[in-house]
């Protein structure tokens, strides 16, 4: 499941969960990616839960709730 958001400079971002499989020790992160500016590179942030608690987050945060998020995040090399 994603989500879309637009951040304060109007920028729209699409948010998903990503890693953290069931019995691995791969942990889950929240990845932040922007679809209509090309000159920002993907961010992620990681989630101390497993892919199913990351997935919840981002279903149940407000917008303004991920936009911190998205500020706290790291450039994902």
């Amino acid at each position: 499941m994603s989500r879309i958001f637009i951040d304060d400079d109007l920028l729209r971002w699409e948010v998903y969960a990503s890693g953290g499989k069931h019995g691995t020790p791969e942990e889950a992160k929240i990845v932040f990616h922007c679809t209509n500016g090309p000159a920002q590179r993907a961010r992620v942030i990681k989630h101390d839960g497993d892919h199913a608690a990351a997935q919840r987050v981002v279903a149940t945060y407000t917008e303004d709730e991920l936009r911190e998020m998205l500020d706290r995040a790291e450039v994902l090399r």
